[in-house]
């Protein structure tokens, strides 16, 4: 591997581009957004529900990110907005991470490459919008990676701390992240560079250190019937043929959104020339790039579950870094030109999302997850809930999570949320708000609706909208009040 090229016309000078690209982008995908959005991913908003209180553990996930939004819940100003900027200083954080990395190992140039890259692949873009534990493991994976390569390569004590930390965070983050190690550990064996790692304590250390981190979950979680962990291993299982097909079209998608990066990437260089690197980077690139997608598929289909293209979204580090190291770019823009078309690319993709929702909502098909109007729905079960009470709402019962949910960015504090059945050959199960009473908030066409109406609860009808109002898209509800025993 050749030595670094650290010059201060190319140190100085293409820092400045890729920054104020880096800067742009977020400022794009954190103002524009909120201007067409209702609400955010559903994944977001049932996080941010289970932030009604601290926990070691929540009922999919480990803590770290739910911490991370009740958290937030304490700044001011629109929640919508809080939680895209959180999103995009995750983004920008991991393009500094790669960037340190790519140029620590090669050369400006070849980092500038990867994180415009990462600026233009749906993780950075689309994907950051669904503000969920596989868009925030990304500065992890890519943390996990900086420093342990560069343990490997340089030796470094404080390399070896701090990734014994990120990696022990990560962990709480999302177990996925386990997959960023375990990269690291093969490289240790398959590089004859790097075996000299399984000798030194300090590795060990850091794993301990990790453990000791990560230890706190693992007791809720072992208190708690291992909940997290059996959602991890088993949620959606391989039942037959239909879904190993399944599971290839889902690898299949999630490959072409790791290629949609690289194919920017092209563009917004000036459509270079690639020539391979030399044979000991190229490897190492292709084993980094390689490696965690490479664990991904094989410990899924190990343990029996349906692969989903959401299991690539935090493997963008990886393809980045790797792609940086593997192959050399005769680069035809200059820095400026480089920074202007990542910007350009930005800007376009922010375009897209909105062109895309409004589509969907002229064609009578709008996204709930981000055009439900949110606020208007909280607002109603809010004036609903005080027609009877005073204070806030203290807990909500749903039975379609899409819906329920997407209040969450709106209803000041939090309640207390749980799942109410829809079967209608089941009771449902209103004990969760007995002792506090609160709403439940059903689709005008739920099943369970014919039992409330049987239990005599008050309710009233409200229809919302898509934000923003066009198309003719309408969503229409039940609140019921539920009084405290």
């Amino acid at each position: 591997m050749r030595t670094p090229d650290t010059s201060t016309a190319t140190f100085w000078t293409l820092p400045r581009a890729v920054g104020a690209a880096g800067a742009a982008h977020a400022l794009a995908w954190s103002v524009l957004p909120p201007l067409y959005l209702g609400n955010l991913h559903t994944d977001t908003v049932e996080a941010l529900s289970w932030a009604s209180h601290w926990d070691w553990g929540y009922f999919k996930h480990p803590p770290l990110v739910v911490w991370l939004f009740k958290a937030a819940l304490a700044l001011p100003g629109r929640r919508l907005v809080n939680f895209l900027i959180i999103s995009q200083l995750s983004v920008l954080i991991s393009a500094a991470l790669i960037w340190q990395n790519v140029r620590a190992l090669k050369d400006a140039e070849a980092a500038a490459a990867a994180v415009c890259l990462y600026l233009a692949s749906p993780p950075a873009t689309y994907f950051a919008v669904q503000i969920n534990h596989n868009s925030l493991s990304i500065p992890f994976g890519a943390a996990i990676l900086c420093f342990g390569i560069l343990f490997l390569e340089k030796r470094r004590t404080r390399d070896i701390a701090v990734l014994g930390v990120v990696v022990g965070f990560a962990l709480l983050t999302k177990y996925q992240t386990a997959f960023f190690p375990m990269t690291l550990a093969i490289l240790a064996v398959a590089n004859p560079k790097y075996r000299w790692v399984w000798s030194d304590w300090r590795g060990y250390a850091a794993a301990l250190l990790a453990l000791l981190i990560f230890a706190p979950h693992v007791w809720w979680d072992f208190n708690h019937g291992w909940r997290t962990l059996l959602y991890a291993s088993s949620d959606r299982p391989l039942r037959g043929w239909a879904d190993i097909g399944l599971s290839l079209n889902e690898l299949f998608d999630g490959m072409l959104m790791a290629a949609v990066g690289p194919v920017f990437c092209w563009f917004i260089m000036g459509r270079p020339r690639l020539t391979k690197s030399d044979p000991a980077e190229f490897r190492l690139g292709v084993g980094i790039a390689a490696t965690p997608i490479v664990i991904m598929i094989f410990l899924g289909f190990l343990s029996g579950q349906v692969l989903r293209q959401g299991w690539l979204i935090p493997l963008i580090p990886s393809v980045a870094i790797g792609l940086g190291l593997a192959f050399k770019i005769a680069r035809t823009a200059s820095p400026s030109e480089l920074a202007m078309r990542t910007i350009f690319v930005s800007y376009s993709q922010v375009a897209a999302f909105a062109a895309f929702l409004a589509v969907r909502a002229i064609t009578g098909h709008a996204v709930a997850a981000y055009s439900l109007d949110g606020k208007t729905l909280a607002s109603k079960i809010e004036s609903e809930w005080r027609t009877m009470h005073k204070g806030p709402v203290p807990c909500m019962l749903i039975p379609n999570r899409t819906f329920g949910l997407s209040t969450m960015l709106w209803l000041k504090p939090l309640p207390q949320v749980f799942d109410l059945p829809t079967s209608p050959s089941r009771e449902a199960d209103l004990s969760p708000c007995a002792a506090s009473g609160g709403v439940i908030l059903t689709p005008e066409d739920t099943a369970a609706n014919a039992y409330l109406d049987a239990q005599g609860l008050k309710s009233d009808s409200a229809s919302v909208t898509n934000t923003p109002a066009i198309g003719a898209n309408i969503w229409s509800f039940r609140i019921y009040q539920l009084e405290r025993r």
